[in-house]
């Protein structure tokens, strides 16, 4: 897994390359929760996220109620459809903003 971060503007942007499982996720949550404190608006960029485990959703789950508690937002964006698939399956779609 890559993980890089880019701001423009007002909205901080993450980009998370490959697997997001149990093995990449202790990594992406130290990350995630890291860059939560410092923005208003976090944007999970997964155009290049090719797998994601329940690992993997339990660390969005904690970094989107991190978000909400700072009065922030956070929204996944640029997800391909092998992803979203799994967000679908999970009933994830329900809980979290996801925007393919």
């Amino acid at each position: 897994m890559n993980i890089t971060k880019s701001v423009e503007g007002s909205e901080t942007i993450v980009k998370i390359e490959g697997r997001f499982d149990n093995t990449t996720a202790p990594q992406a949550e130290e990350f995630l929760n890291e860059v939560v404190g410092t923005c208003d608006k976090l944007l999970l960029d997964c155009s290049d996220l090719t797998y994601i485990s329940s690992s993997g959703l339990r660390v969005l789950v904690s970094v989107n109620a991190a978000v909400d508690d700072n009065g922030g937002v956070f929204r996944l964006v640029k997800v391909n459809d092998i992803v979203m698939e799994t967000f679908v399956i999970t009933g994830f779609t329900e809980v979290l903003d996801i925007e393919k």
